[in-house]
């Protein structure tokens, strides 16, 4: 019996005949048709009459077997970007069969939280593949979220005193070196300041480092004669 793995092309069974007789009409499970799929094929050929022996029409030389194939898993969406709600891997299977009971390191707990999870799964057996049981599809990775940076307290009007702008990072992130127009130094005239800031990584957020936080607006008072 001659084992051989499917490949998803025909493999034809290599017949001899003990006699060096000129091997003939090989067929499988009585067809001529040379196979393809996963299976146990009864194989019978033709050998011609050689010296001391006689020729042979129709004899069996025993079973071919194409095995089933062992499919690969692949995670297909990573990596996925924070979003506050849980995100579940796509896992696919090579061989299309069913996917199924898929795990985040272990846990079937689709995860919200920034990681890298070891993604494990099953995958049922089609014709040609065989089945899988907690197989390996490699790395699911959630990456950090990029936070906003907003003013809290614009417009402001003309005082002539300094008013520092108050910025919020929206990962709750600690701000720090926020700057007017590129300058550190807190205004005190009337104008439009563009602000920027730095935003400390936070949880679920990646860092910020001069990012845009908006306007401040400063406004004159004009008094009226």
């Amino acid at each position: 019996m001659l084992f051989r793995s499917y490949t998803g092309s025909t493999i034809a069974a290599t017949v001899t005949c003990s006699s060096g007789g000129t091997v003939s009409n090989v067929k499988y499970n009585a067809s001529s048709t040379v196979p393809t799929n996963a299976s146990t094929y009864a194989i019978t050929a033709d050998c011609a009459a050689s010296g001391n022996y006689a020729a042979v029409t129709g004899g069996s030389a025993g079973n071919f077997v194409i095995s089933q194939a062992t499919p690969t898993l692949t995670v297909t969406n990573t990596p996925q970007t924070y979003t506050g709600s849980a995100i579940a891997a796509t896992v696919t299977c090579s061989s299309t069969g069913t996917v199924s009971n898929v795990l985040y390191g272990g846990s079937s707990t689709v995860p919200t939280n920034i990681g890298t999870y070891a993604i494990t799964a099953n995958c049922a057996s089609t014709t040609n593949y065989t089945a899988l049981t907690g197989a390996s599809a490699g790395n699911f990775v959630i990456a950090a979220a990029t936070p906003t940076l907003t003013i809290t307290n614009t417009p402001q009007t003309y005082t002539g005193s300094t008013i520092a702008a108050t910025v919020t990072c929206s990962s709750g992130g600690t701000v720090s070196n926020v700057k007017y127009n590129a300058s550190s130094t807190v205004p005190t005239n009337a104008s439009t300041y563009a602000i920027t800031a730095d935003c400390a990584a936070s949880g679920n957020y990646a860092a910020v480092t001069g990012g845009s936080a908006g306007n401040l607006d400063r406004k004159s008072t004009r008094l009226n004669s």
